[in-house]
């Protein structure tokens, strides 16, 4: 169960957050000690947008506005299989406020992110890049 009491699913979100042609990453705490979007898991009964803008206001106090999926993927997540959905957003307002998942957060180019270690496969922040020029 999670802290609030709410059972999880094995459905994840991630919030591929754009602002003025940066991503969000934040470094992990527990292993693996990498970068990732802010994210985690649905509750249950819980629409996966509302899952992306709740974790994404837990993991780092923002706001945004979901503009759309952009990649959907599988794979295993310790002992379970995992669903993952990745939807690209546009920051709406807030400064960076870490929850305790996390212990560093930072805005980064596509050139910069490439040279880190990442939970996510380059090609989605390269596709979200083009997708956001060409809906804004």
């Amino acid at each position: 169960m999670s802290m609030s009491g709410e059972i999880k699913t094995n459905i994840a979100v991630s919030g591929i957050i754009f602002k003025k042609g940066r991503f969000l990453l934040l470094k992990r705490v527990n292993p693996p000690f990498i970068w990732c979007p802010p994210g985690g898991r649905v509750r249950r009964n819980e629409d996966p947008i509302n899952a992306v803008k709740r974790e994404i206001n837990e993991e780092a106090g923002l706001k945004v506005k979901v503009l759309m999926p952009i990649a959907v993927w599988h794979g295993q997540h310790g002992q379970s299989n995992l669903y993952a959905i990745d939807f690209l957003c546009q920051y709406s307002s807030g400064k960076i406020v870490l929850s305790k998942e996390h212990s560093q957060g930072s805005w980064l180019t596509l050139t910069e992110l490439n040279y880190l270690k990442v939970t996510h496969n380059f090609k989605v922040f390269k596709i979200a890049k083009k997708l956001f020029n060409c809906i804004k």
